[in-house]
């Protein structure tokens, strides 16, 4: 397999992977924060929403990233571990890069 080819398989799987997370990562901040904010209220009913979606949501994720990799238990792991954070991580420095840089979202 040439360099090129597997520079552009990269371009594409990072491409992908972008794609969904710019889909999902405020959607599963805002979950995680309205269930924390369900627990600390007592609201059980809303808490368990919550849980699903913010679980559905990161397994969907997980699972966009997976698509035409490695399926070895130890990738696959490891996926699911980054997938977990990546949302978070993103919200972070999108917000860190808008304070720093002064710019406003809209």
């Amino acid at each position: 397999m040439s360099v090129e080819r597997i520079q552009q398989q990269f371009r594409d799987s990072a491409a992908l992977q972008l794609e969904a997370l710019d889909a999902l990562a405020v959607p599963i901040a805002a979950a995680v924060d309205t269930l924390f904010g369900a627990l600390a209220n007592g609201n059980n009913k809303l808490a368990g929403v919550c849980l699903a979606d913010w679980l559905g949501m990161t397994a969907w994720f997980c699972f966009k990233r997976l698509k035409s990799t490695a399926l070895t238990p130890s990738h696959v792991l490891e996926m699911a571990w980054t997938s977990l954070w990546i949302p978070f991580l993103s919200v972070y420095w999108r917000i860190y890069g808008a304070v720093k840089f002064r710019v406003v979202f809209i």
